[in-house]
Formats: C-alpha cells, structure tokens, sequence
C-alpha cells in the first residue's frame, strides 16, 4: 500500500507564510484593501473532513458505516461552509 504524503497545514497567521492570510477578520481586511483571489479550496475541504469524522464518530457500535452517507454529511457541510465563506468575500457580513 502506498503512504501518501501528509496534509500541509498553514503556518499561525503571526509567521511569515508566503503572503498567506488566516481567519475570517484577515480576509475580510484583504478584500477590503483590494486583494481579488484567495484560494478556498482548503478550508471547505478540511470542512468537509471534519463533517465526515463527526458522523463516523456518531455511528452506533455493531451499525454499519455508509460512504455513501460519509459523502453526504460531508457535501452538505462544504456547501454551508462555502455559502458563509461567499458572504465573507462579498463583504456581506
């Protein structure tokens, strides 16, 4: 089986990270002072992981885990996590 590399995790928004900004109030001030792309991908993805955890985590010992179910609660997360995040971008909140 082959190992995958480990996920990259962003440096606390004090480090130097390559111009890269953390947390809802940074984003906002970078839209603000003009900044037209940020990369999202990774925030809803962790989102959707998290999502994906807590139902495992949730199913009763002896019931079957569904992926179909995993995919599910996941999807929906991403979707609620990436609604909040348009509303962040379009200075709406």
């Amino acid at each position: 089986m082959s190992q995958r590399p480990p996920v990259r995790r962003s440096a606390p928004i004090e480090q130097e990270n390559d111009g890269i900004i953390e947390g809802r109030n940074a984003v906002t001030e970078a839209i603000r002072a003009g900044v037209r792309k940020i990369n999202y991908f990774t925030y809803m993805d962790k989102c959707g992981g998290s999502a994906a955890g807590a139902y495992i985590r949730a199913v009763k010992e002896g019931e079957p885990v569904f992926f179909s179910s995993i995919i599910r609660e996941a999807e929906h997360a991403m979707k609620e996590n990436v609604k909040a995040a348009m509303k962040t971008f379009a200075l709406m909140d």
